[in-house]
């Protein structure tokens, strides 16, 4: 470094002329020096260091943040549409054992569609024809149910829910329903109590049939 310096200071010695004004090669190599001096200096390479780590950890973090964000919103949303799905077929299903109370039988989803059971609900989508799309994911299907004797209830078939449904769902209409199973899994007998232990809901794509006489 000593060395660089003397350089530096022997050429502007030399380059001075003669009115005491530096030539224009002594500022250039003047101006260079001090380039190079700045560029090199140890502080000045810690700085643009931190600056980088500081720029990946702020992009990680956001990332991070933003995932979090996302992944709670998702499962908020799923648990507002179980909510919702509760309260409707609670709704629905009352309404199906009014109506279709004594004609079990006759109990098939594009029955209860004509009959207008699945009108005017948000959980689902009526594609007619006993089309019933959920709006948490799958089908909805009804028939006629058997508790103690042959269509003497209705039975309700829900396809492709994923596991924080189920579960609520199943919880929720348990009550007022004679019996329930989970993908073939009796967890509600009729007569009997619910056994939540046997209610084993998988992460994706769970069935659950429901079977109710009012």
């Amino acid at each position: 470094m000593q060395h660089r310096i003397n350089e530096a200071h022997a050429v502007n010695v030399e380059d001075i002329a003669t009115n005491g004004q530096p030539s224009r090669s002594a500022l250039r190599t003047a101006s260079g020096f001090d380039r190079n001096l700045r560029i090199n200096h140890p502080s000045k390479r810690g700085q643009a260091g931190a600056t980088t780590g500081e720029y990946l950890f702020w992009s990680l973090l956001a990332a991070a943040v933003l995932i979090i964000s996302v992944a709670a919103y998702l499962r908020g949303n799923s648990q507002g549409n179980a909510q919702a799905l509760i309260k409707d077929f609670t709704s629905m299903s009352a309404d199906a054992g009014q109506t279709f109370q004594g004609n079990w039988a006759s109990f098939t989803t594009a029955n209860a569609d004509q009959a207008g059971i699945f009108k005017n609900y948000t959980s689902w989508t009526d594609g007619g024809g006993g089309n019933i799309t959920l709006a948490t994911g799958g089908t909805m299907t009804v028939a006629p149910g058997t508790l103690v004797s042959a269509n003497d209830s209705g039975q309700y078939t829900l396809t492709g829910q994923d596991q924080a449904v189920c579960k609520n769902f199943v919880t929720a209409v348990q009550k007022a329903a004679g019996s329930v199973t989970v993908n073939g899994t009796t967890v509600k007998a009729y007569g009997g109590t619910f056994n939540p232990q046997q209610m084993q809901c998988t992460d994706t794509n769970n069935t659950i049939v429901v079977t109710r006489s009012s």
